[in-house]
């Protein structure tokens, strides 16, 4: 729909999944009034889209099921390319086709992302008061100060180390050289890790397991992030306390920094917006819009002198918890000669509990998490969770145009629709379990229309949503 001069258009788009498939149908919907109604646009009206996203490749594609305007008289109908697995699929009323595709990457040829310890640590001990306490304090390095342990440097060894293969060790230091320490078997020094050329809390890039332990590991401003290989050890600046003196050497530090090994198990899926027009014949592959990980997780700590003195050995064992994932996509619109980017949306949650998170991408750039405005909240309910019936819990985002460069963002589940459509029609259902849902923009920007397929009854909710007045205005079901 054109309003202002800015283009409005998208069709609706209702998403199933079954075993190894999903299925999305897409609707043009222009909605034109008299003043458009000799715009040639418009007459696309009715136009349907059908995309077979799921593992399954022999019939797996986008396709176009129909040309309602006969314009052109010669416009493909049928399979139009093959977008991978896929979820979502949006069409402009310029045939402009966007879908958004999966790549799976094994975390085992993954590299960590990790606050390591490096040589600013010596930096941290020279400044701090009790280094300042002592008239004349030892000479340390770097590598001396990230390997003091509980009450002194390494005397022990990596789990299964030889002394033909001790292992390595990430932390600050010259890479090849050996730990400090008196045990034969002490690994090498790694250096911190590849520099990711990231400070503190700043936006990591793509491409690393950036998953941290919830209540244990912090992120240290100021700290630089450095990849490191999956399954290897490093000092990370979690602290433990540390007793005693060792070797006469003052001051002795009040901490030291705990080793860890972290080994992920599993897989990394990379979301893609991929982009398809009349005369191409195969999409054009954009940035990252979106990533989760499916995977279990250990981690073994030690102290910096590798005994288990003030730390555990125990392993910390995390077992996935299966996520809901869903994608929403607003394309570029003109607003005269001006072009407002496009914005993709990322909704990512685990199925029996509350945890979930959004990020969005801007014109296909880099993913940000997406802090909602305080005068444009999300709508719905994200971390609504039902831990008997997963499936009733929050698990869709989808997006309507607010303005040229922000929309109302909805995340959805089942009681989001019964709620809405039992306050419209003054109603008590109680039994609704939606399987689909598509988000489509109005002409005024007030807010979505809502399309909801019901498997109960077997019918799609349609609910007209102002946001301005929280509140559902129209609605029908078919």
């Amino acid at each position: 729909m054109r309003q202002g001069g800015q283009s409005m258009d998208r069709g609706i788009n209702l998403i199933r999944a079954t075993a190894g498939l999903l299925l999305a149908v897409t609707i043009l919907l222009a909605g034109a009034g008299s003043l458009h109604a000799r715009d040639a646009l418009y007459e696309r009206n009715g136009e349907v889209y059908l995309l077979l996203g799921g593992d399954y490749c022999l019939y797996r594609g986008v396709y176009r099921l129909n040309n309602p305007s006969n314009s052109p008289t010669n416009l493909k109908i049928g399979r139009l390319y093959d977008p991978g697995p896929s979820m979502s699929l949006a069409v402009d009323l310029d045939r402009n086709l966007n879908t958004v595709s999966i790549e799976t990457t094994n975390l085992s040829t993954m590299m960590m992302a990790r606050q390591v310890v490096d040589n600013s640590c010596l930096t941290d001990w020279v400044n701090s008061s009790t280094y300042q306490n002592y008239p004349s304090p030892s000479v340390w390095t770097a590598a001396q100060r990230a390997g003091f342990g509980a009450h002194q440097y390494c005397h022990h060894y990596l789990p299964g180390a030889t002394t033909a293969n001790p292992g390595t060790l990430y932390r600050a230091g010259n890479p090849g050289d050996r730990i400090w320490g008196s045990t034969t078997n002490r690994p090498f020094c790694g250096g911190p890790g590849i520099p990711l050329g990231v400070v503190g809390n700043a936006p990591l890039p793509p491409g690393y397991i950036t998953v941290l332990v919830p209540g244990e590991d912090s992120i240290y401003a100021g700290k630089q992030w450095y990849a490191v290989p999956n399954g290897s050890w490093y000092s990370s600046w979690n602290t433990a306390p540390t007793n005693g003196n060792y070797c006469g050497l003052v001051p002795q530090p009040p901490t030291s920094y705990v080793v860890n090994q972290d080994t992920f198990v599993g897989n990394n899926y990379n979301w893609k917006l991929l982009s398809w027009h009349d005369g191409m014949t195969d999409p054009t592959t954009g940035a990252s819009v979106g990533s989760s990980y499916q995977y279990t997780f250990s981690r073994n700590r030690r102290n910096a002198c590798l005994d288990s003195c003030q730390t555990s050995t125990t392993p910390y064992g995390v077992t996935f918890v299966p996520r809901f994932t869903s994608v929403a996509f607003m394309p570029f619109t003109m607003n005269g000669t001006v072009q407002n980017a496009s914005r993709t949306y990322f909704f990512s949650k685990e199925k029996t509990t509350t945890s979930y998170y959004i990020t969005k991408s801007t014109a296909g750039g880099g993913l940000v998490n997406y802090t909602p405005s305080s005068d444009n909240p999300i709508i719905g309910s994200p971390t609504s969770t039902n831990v008997s019936n997963p499936d009733l819990g929050a698990r869709w985002i989808g997006v309507s145009s607010k303005t040229g460069t922000d929309d109302w963002v909805y995340v959805m589940g089942t009681p989001n629709i019964q709620s809405w459509y039992n306050a419209a029609a003054n109603a008590n259902v109680t039994n609704m379990n939606i399987v689909g849902v598509s988000v489509s923009n109005q002409w005024n920007q007030k807010g979505g229309i809502i399309f909801a397929y019901d498997k109960t009854s077997n019918s799609i909710y349609k609910l007209v949503r102002d946001e301005n007045l929280h509140t559902t205005t129209e609605y029908e079901i078919f």
